[in-house]
């Protein structure tokens, strides 16, 4: 009995071996292929493969073949994705700011995951994918359908200096407040601010900031300045904490008291102070004791912005646009700032390959008369790190060579600009036959 294995069309694709055991074939066993379907041995093969596909392992389309994370094969051409246990493992190191991206599931490159960020607003805006065998967080990109790796939607982001790839170390989301000591009026608005009566059993002052303090109706606001993280990125969440003026009457539950953020960036120096969006907030419960979270978006954090940096925020309060009475007033307790920061590096993405070519050459008596002119013109810019190893052995065997008898008259012009980087690292071993029979 003699065997040979058989390729993607069904076909032998290789010589053909005698069999003696299980020991004559590849890896000296049977393939589990060859179990005979309904035995024990082949269910239990199947209750593995269907725990495998739970974990998230990627199987060769053709041959069923369980692939390791960076094998490559058929339906993997880039190489098998980690399995879903090693993404969660690697992605648990920055949680709970990374958050896996719902279209990503199914995507043959991979679970893909956004962050760092959180649901008060902080968004460092990035996508995260798990490059093996490296097992680090690497930046992937949106592309096209197909254009991805292995065919999908996402691909390793090259926009890095020098076309690296930023990989992810560290994701976090840091949280800041501006407390009510820190509040100072906005002196932009005509309106007035005081500092709430304390009220509570200690006597501590500086509780909160009245704003419309006098009841005069007129928009007034309060803010305070923070300086900024270092590697802070993407959108900053802000929000304010609002309550009623315990000194006033109890209002009906649902009462609105129309709001904004407005936001100014320091980058030496500082920028103009950018205006929210106004929103009518519902603060009354019934209580006058009721109080109410203000998200405000409140931008992204410049590129190349001077760090540290500082960030400007107030809250401004328009009397009459809500349903609250205009003299009544608004107590600002404080400003939350939510901060992305990604720490990382970047990484030179390199691809290592093996090629072995061969080719056999008859060349003949021939006669050339020609009259050729030439203008060529190439620019080439090209940026490459070569490793390679190669082995080369010629043999040129001629019998009874031809006489050839060449007439030409030729003009070139040829005109080649090249900005070429390029770092070669080669080991070459040739060795070369020249025999000529009857010359």
């Amino acid at each position: 009995v003699e065997f040979s294995p058989v390729g993607t069309d069904g076909a032998p694709s290789g010589a053909w071996t005698p069999f003696l055991s299980a020991r004559s074939l590849p890896n000296q066993r049977a393939p589990l292929s060859m179990l005979a379907h309904g035995s024990t041995q082949h269910q239990l093969l199947e209750m593995a493969r269907e725990l495998a596909r739970a974990l998230g392992r990627v199987e060769d389309q053709v041959t069923a073949v369980l692939l390791a994370p960076g094998d490559v094969g058929a339906g993997s051409p880039d190489g098998a994705p980690a399995d879903l246990g090693t993404m969660l493992r690697v992605a648990g190191v920055a949680n709970p700011w990374l958050r896996p991206v719902p279209e990503s599931f199914g995507d043959p490159g991979g679970l893909v995951f956004r962050g760092p960020m959180n649901d008060m607003g902080a968004d460092a805006g990035l996508l995260w994918r798990v490059r093996v065998p490296e097992l680090l967080l690497m930046r992937v990109s949106v592309v096209g359908p197909g254009a991805g790796t292995n065919g999908g939607r996402y691909a390793w982001d090259t926009s890095g200096p020098g076309g690296t790839t930023e990989f992810l170390a560290s994701a976090s989301v840091i949280h800041k407040q501006m407390d009510p000591v820190a509040l100072s009026r906005d002196t932009r608005l005509p309106g007035s601010v005081s500092p709430v009566a304390a009220s509570n059993p200690f006597g501590f002052v500086n509780e909160g900031t009245l704003l419309n303090s006098t009841g005069a109706g007129t928009a007034s606001g309060a803010g305070a300045l923070l300086p900024m993280p270092a590697y802070a990125r993407g959108t900053v969440g802000l929000w304010a904490l609002l309550a009623e003026n315990p000194a006033g009457a109890p209002l009906p539950a649902g009462r609105t008291y129309n709001v904004r953020m407005d936001v100014s960036w320091k980058s030496s120096p500082w920028g103009a102070p950018a205006a929210g969006t106004p929103t009518n907030v519902p603060v009354a419960d019934g209580t006058g004791q009721g109080t109410a979270i203000f998200k405000g978006p409140g931008g992204a954090v410049p590129p190349g912005l001077r760090k540290p940096s500082d960030l400007g925020v107030s809250l401004v309060y328009t009397p009459g646009l809500g349903t609250a009475p205009p003299n009544r007033g608004l107590v600002l307790l404080g400003i939350g700032v939510e901060i992305a920061v990604v720490e990382g590096g970047y990484a030179l993405l390199a691809t290592e390959g093996l090629e072995a070519s061969e080719a056999w050459r008859t060349s003949h008596a021939q006669p050339v008369e020609r009259l050729a002119a030439l203008d060529v013109w190439a620019m080439e810019v090209e940026k490459a790190v070569p490793e390679a190893i190669e082995l080369s052995e010629s043999w040129a065997v001629e019998l009874n060579p031809g006489v050839a008898e060449f007439d030409a008259v030729e003009l070139v012009e040829a005109w080649a600009l090249d900005a070429t980087k390029q770092l070669d690292e080669a080991l070459e071993v040739a060795e070369a036959w020249d025999l000529v029979l009857n010359p």
